[in-house]
């Protein structure tokens, strides 16, 4: 694979070959994976694209991804094509596609260190954690997230060179992760510039 950039306009990834990669065949599927690749000649590399916590499995995206695919749809060919069902949480909890996504956010993670649980809407004002209690203003973390995706959007207006946009936006998926997880619109924006940053800066590449 190589990133094919024209410059000021556009971005994609082509083939240019096939191999067979004996260790990271290993790697499952998700329909949200916490991993991106690119290439080196024909070595790959991989990278975290999440925030992998300890004991979370690492994994691959084998064609479809939920923000540009239903789930029945990903499912479907997956088993068809895979001869597995899947039963990533994006399909377990048939998260929407991109465009259905929802401003309001519905997966908070518990702040105490260590805990990282998944916190609980208890009132329409609060989010509480059922393992160590610990709580969370909702309207302090809309405003919180809403500082990132500000931080987002004047990133994305800059003149920076790709490694350090893929620093910047490193920083900023960091910070939300911390706090909440898809499915969220939010994310959307971050997750695809430090995708695009991480292949511009690595791997191989051609400018037309």
């Amino acid at each position: 694979m190589q990133a094919v950039i024209k410059r000021g306009e556009s971005f994609s990834m082509e083939s240019i070959g096939n191999a067979i990669y004996s260790s990271f065949a290993f790697l499952n599927h998700s329909c949200n994976p916490n991993t991106v690749k690119y290439w080196e000649g024909d070595r790959m590399v991989v990278v975290a694209s999440q925030a992998i916590r300890r004991g979370q499995e690492v994994t691959d995206n084998y064609g479809m991804h939920f923000l540009n695919t239903e789930t029945s749809k990903r499912r479907e060919w997956l088993r068809d094509t895979f001869w597995f069902p899947c039963t990533c949480p994006a399909c377990e909890g048939a998260w929407p596609v991109r465009e259905q996504l929802l401003e309001e956010v519905e997966s908070v993670t518990c702040s105490k260190p260590g805990c990282e649980v998944k916190m609980r809407r208890v009132t329409s004002d609060t989010w509480s954690c059922p393992d160590c209690g610990r709580s969370r203003d909702n309207n302090q973390l809309r405003s919180f997230l809403s500082t990132q995706v500000m931080r987002t959007t004047r990133a994305a207006q800059c003149d920076m060179d790709e490694e350090s946009a893929r620093r910047v936006y490193k920083e900023i998926l960091d910070d939300i992760y911390t706090t909440v997880s898809h499915p969220w619109r939010g994310l959307i924006m971050p997750e695809q510039l430090y995708w695009k940053a991480v292949r511009m800066t690595n791997g191989n590449k051609t400018f037309i």
